[in-house]
């Protein structure tokens, strides 16, 4: 199994954005992932174009290790809650899709802001 933190988030200015994802890239860059999906880590930005066009992130990661996800969930969730202007979920979940037995992921929280 397989431990993984997700975030969708919009805020209202670039320069907040730029904050969290350059936070989000350091909590991560010395933590050990999961290799074999490390194609799937995923800090990204965007525009959001269907709605007011604000700037996005997301977050996806997957963690060998339990407590790593917990401690990454709990940071981001902490951060968010001291930025104004930013709305979107976080959320970790058990990856158990990832190896066998096979079965669907499970989700553990979910932190909506």
């Amino acid at each position: 199994m397989k431990f993984c933190v997700q975030a969708e988030l919009k805020f209202d200015t670039e320069a907040k954005r730029a904050a969290m994802v350059s936070y989000a890239k350091d909590l991560i860059k010395d933590r050990p992932i999961w290799k074999e999906r490390i194609d799937e880590v995923q800090v990204s930005s965007g525009v959001d174009i269907m709605a007011d066009g604000n700037p996005t992130m997301n977050l996806m990661v997957r963690f060998d290790i339990e407590n790593d996800m917990r401690d990454i969930f709990q940071k981001v969730k902490d951060r968010l809650q001291t930025v104004s202007g930013v709305h979107g979920t976080v959320k970790i979940h058990r990856c158990e899709h990832d190896t066998p037995p096979f079965r669907p992921c499970v989700i553990d929280k979910e932190f909506v802001i």
